[in-house]
This record gives C-alpha cells, sequence and structure tokens, in this order.
C-alpha cells in the first residue's frame, strides 16, 4: 500500500490525474489530465472491444463559443497557452481557430461514419486526420489498464466483454 491507500500499481495514475485532492486543483492542469485520461481509457476500451468489431476512437472538434466556455476569459486562455507551449518543449503552438457548431458538428460526424478510421483505432483525431503527435505518456499501455482497473475499482465492477 502507498500513502494514498491504494495498490502501489496504482501510485503513478493517481498522481498523474490529481485523484485524491490535497492541494488545489489547477484548472488547465486538470483539463489536459482529463484529455489524457480520455485517450488513455480510450486505449483500453479498444483492447476490450476490437475483437467484437467496435471500433474505438477519439475526436477534438476543435474550439468552439459554448455556454461550457462562456465563462473563460481571454486571461485564461492565456495561461492555457503558456502551458501549453511548456508542454510542447517550449516550442510556439499554431494559432487555435474558433469553429463553428456545424464544423465541430462535421469533425465528429466524420470520425464516426468515416469506414478508413476503422483500421486506425484506437486513434485520436483532430482536423480530419489522425493526430500523430500524441505524446508517449497519453499512449502508455501500462498506464491505460492502470486507468481501466482503477475505474473499475471506483465504480465498484468489473467489466468483462
Amino acid at each position: 500500500m502507498n500513502n494514498f491507500g491504494l495498490k502501489d500499481d496504482y501510485t503513478k495514475i493517481v498522481l498523474l490525474f490529481n485523484i485524491v485532492l490535497l492541494f488545489k486543483i489547477e484548472e488547465w492542469i486538470a483539463y489536459g489530465q482529463a484529455k489524457t485520461a480520455m485517450i488513455l481509457f480510450n486505449l483500453a476500451l479498444d483492447k476490450r472491444l476490437k475483437q467484437k468489431g467496435v471500433t474505438a476512437l477519439i475526436c477534438h472538434p476543435g474550439e468552439s463559443k459554448l455556454l461550457a466556455n462562456s465563462s473563460v476569459d481571454n486571461e485564461s486562455f492565456a495561461d492555457a497557452y503558456v502551458l501549453a507551449i511548456k508542454r510542447n518543449d517550449r516550442n510556439p503552438l499554431p494559432p487555435q481557430n474558433m469553429v463553428t457548431l456545424k464544423q465541430a458538428a462535421g469533425v465528429v460526424l466524420f470520425t464516426a461514419l468515416n469506414p478508413s478510421l476503422t483500421e486506425a483505432a484506437p486513434a485520436f483525431i483532430v482536423e480530419n486526420a489522425i493526430y500523430t503527435e500524441t505524446k508517449d505518456y497519453a499512449l502508455n499501455k501500462e498506464t491505460a489498464e492502470g486507468l481501466w482497473k482503477l475505474s473499475e475499482k471506483l465504480v465498484g465492477e468489473t467489466f468483462v466483454y
């Protein structure tokens, strides 16, 4: 057991995703961790369902002005940009242009309905293409399995396919 009361194999996941809230959550770090968790969870889901003919894909439809992000001001977006540059080995990022809701929906539909993406699963789709710059830590199969097991533990159910 470790300091969090979990088996040692869960330690890195707990630390990676701030599940134990002993300190102030930094909103953009938490946002990035949630995105990483989605990719990792997708890897574990694909492993379980691919043989059943189910494709596991994630897409980023782009940034749209929604009610959910309407309270995010330019200062907060600037904070996010600083963190993103740091994560990108201090290299600048291309401009992030807002998309319309129709454009965002188009990416989701493209991802869901494009048969050529089935073979690429699990994949992360950005701007209607397979994103190839995902960080290694977000593609780690051991971490994905650990996150899956932790998720089962948190919901109190084991999922068998």
